[in-house]
């Protein structure tokens, strides 16, 4: 998935152990299950916000425990 903000990207991973590191120039690397459920809420135009840490509101809608994570980039889904 596209960003508004050129060479930002959302995308599935088959080396989970790249989650959370910098392994690329821009992407964001999720679990392939988690993109494809995250595929399935998000449409084009849709405003995506990315946090540094699973605060309260995201550990409601996707579940698991609130932990810190690096922050990374905003922008629109495309």
């Amino acid at each position: 998935m596209g960003l508004s903000r050129k060479g930002y990207g959302i995308h599935g991973t088959n080396n989970p152990r790249s989650i959370g590191h910098n392994a690329s120039h821009g992407c964001v690397r999720m679990r392939n299950h988690d993109v494809e459920d995250l595929f399935a809420r998000v449409a084009v135009g849709d405003v995506v916000e990315l946090h540094g840490e699973r605060d309260a509101e995201v550990t409601r809608i996707f579940g698991g425990t609130e932990m810190a994570f690096n922050t990374t980039s905003a922008g629109s889904a495309q």
